[in-house]
């Protein structure tokens, strides 16, 4: 017994000298502990900074542009220097996507969907939304009449409020979720739906829940057993179900009422290419259509939100800012005529207000982790197949070469003349091959939204909103600010 007893002794401590080593040739970072890797060095920051890009910034400011982490027993690198980041954007060996419980948890145990998969399914349920979504008329004339009926929704809202103190909290979500979803599924809500509210806030709470590392129960899922509740496993097992459960219900009105022959909207248009006749790609399914609206659903109903929100908040902070996107409203549209996506090419400073926000908000501070598919060489270094890579949007955002990085200033996006001028570390949707496909919708919807909401309102702080008060954050997978209220104060009768 003693015997045994020495060898499980030895063994562990054998494994534990192992499992404690950093691979050769791996990116500098903080040395970790077994079993738990950096997961104790990574709570501490975050009770001191509050929020999981900041920690990240803390590593890179120590160890250097590339920083090697170890979280559980799953190796993770954090990237925050441009041209790394365009390189990892590119290469081929880069492009995956990290596999893992929470991953499988929102889809049902599988690997699906566009946003959280990758290689060939992947490809083919990307080309395949892209080309249907284009053929139901996204990017066309008839997508921006939709944007704009939506809009002209919400302003009617507004009005019925105006004057009054309105809290600015996720008042976006469903006219932005509208307009995707009247494509998605060929409906749009009455922003008071108590359906779709529990729906919006189940979304939110998950992305609060975890972090682009995906979250303690990815490096260690068997905490769902022994603390479910603590871990957090509940709750995204709750708020799981609750978007399942809407889509199953949607995607069931469709396959009562679709007919042979006739596509009224994406749904319609995947469920056709289910019941091919001809069809033997197992890659079309029902669990694979439920991800995929899952994706444009969590897509739609979160990041062009909160940018809105950011962009209200800087708007009614900055007064002089506010009115000089007003001035050029009326010089270029006019006080009473229909704002449209083209006047954004007359409109520098508008349009520089905008990438302001984009740029000093940060919604996606690391963006959608990749996942190295192979061994790989990076700046010298080695990353191991299937380390978790984060870009570090944030950084590129916010270093030295922008001057005074946390001041907002739109006039960093214009040259002497006034007009707009590019920076290669913008790049709020991303960059490379994995490159948010919803970028052209995202960017349509936040100028049109924004044109139209100054064109009608004067935006003006509530007794309760602290000009002087830098904007506070709610953490989680996307950034958003918290609530705060404004008074919309009409410009147009």
């Amino acid at each position: 017994m003693f015997l045994i007893i020495l060898t499980s002794v030895v063994l562990f401590v054998f494994w534990a000298l192992k499992d404690s080593r950093r691979p050769s040739n791996f990116p500098p970072g903080p040395n970790w502990l077994p079993f738990v890797g950096n997961i104790t060095t990574i709570a501490k920051k975050l009770k001191i900074t509050g929020y999981h890009h900041l920690v990240w910034d803390d590593m890179i400011k120590t160890y250097g542009p590339i920083v090697g982490l170890k979280l559980g027993k799953r190796k993770v690198v954090l990237i925050s220097d441009t041209d790394l980041i365009k390189e990892v954007s590119i290469r081929d060996e880069f492009q995956g996507r990290p596999d893992g419980f929470y991953w499988r948890l929102r889809a049902q145990g599988g690997r699906l969907g566009i946003v959280f998969n990758d290689g060939p399914d992947w490809i083919e349920q990307r080309k395949f939304s892209l080309i249907h979504l284009k053929k139901l008329g996204i990017g066309s004339t008839a997508m921006e009449d939709l944007i704009i009926a939506e809009i002209l929704y919400f302003i009617e809202w507004l009005k019925t409020n105006s004057d009054s103190p309105i809290n600015i909290s996720r008042i976006f979500t469903i006219p932005v979720l509208n307009i995707i979803w009247t494509l998605i599924a060929g409906k749009r809500y009455d922003r008071k739906d108590k359906k779709l509210l529990t729906v919006c806030k189940s979304i939110d709470d998950n992305f609060q829940r975890i972090d682009t590392s995906g979250g303690i129960l990815h490096h260690f899922p068997i905490l769902r057993f022994i603390v479910p509740k603590a871990s957090g496993y509940e709750a995204l097992l709750a708020n799981n179900y609750t978007m399942w459960n809407f889509l199953t219900e949607t995607i069931d009105e469709h396959k009562q009422t679709i007919q042979p022959g006739k596509t009224r909207d994406f749904i319609d248009a995947y469920l056709h290419e289910i019941n091919h006749e001809n069809n033997d790609n197992t890659t079309f399914t029902n669990n694979q259509l439920h991800v995929v609206c899952l994706d444009f659903l969590q897509a739609g109903s979160d990041t062009t939100g909160n940018t809105l929100e950011f962009l209200i908040f800087y708007l009614t902070q900055n007064q002089e800012v506010q009115q000089k996107v007003y001035m050029e409203i009326d010089q270029v549209v006019g006080k009473c005529a229909q704002p449209n996506y083209e006047d954004r090419l007359r409109m520098s400073y508008t349009s520089a207000v905008i990438m302001e926000v984009q740029r000093l908000a940060n919604i996606a501070p690391t963006g959608v982790p990749h996942r190295a598919n192979s061994d790989a060489q990076l700046a010298g270094y080695k990353i191991p197949k299937d380390s978790t890579i984060l870009l570090l949007f944030y950084n590129m955002h916010m270093d030295k070469n922008w001057e005074d990085p946390d001041i907002f200033r739109p006039e960093r996006f214009l040259d002497d003349q006034g007009n707009l001028i590019s920076n290669d570390r913008f790049a709020p949707f991303g960059i490379g091959k994995r490159r948010c496909p919803g970028e052209n919708l995202a960017r349509k919807n936040i100028f049109l939204f924004c044109v139209y909401l100054l064109q009608y309102f004067n935006l003006l702080p509530a007794p309760s909103f602290d000009i002087n008060k830098k904007i506070e954050i709610v953490n989680g997978i996307t950034l958003s600010p918290k609530s705060f209220e404004i008074i919309f104060k009409p410009r147009i009768k």
